[in-house]
């Protein structure tokens, strides 16, 4: 899946996002899975996106 942090992409997925945000800075964690909600993201959406919103 797509991996975005307040906004920003993560290139790096999953490795990224463990590495790059303090698990007691996030705030929520909103999965995307259905075609209508990831359309936004393009095909880079295509697998799903996981949206992580930081305090």
């Amino acid at each position: 899946p797509l991996f975005v942090v307040d906004g920003y992409i993560l290139n790096g997925g999953l490795r990224d996002a463990v590495n790059m945000v303090p698990v007691q800075d996030i705030k929520a964690i909103k999965v995307l899975k259905d075609a209508a909600d990831t359309a936004w993201y393009g095909l880079r959406g295509s697998n799903g996106v996981i949206e992580i919103t930081l305090k």
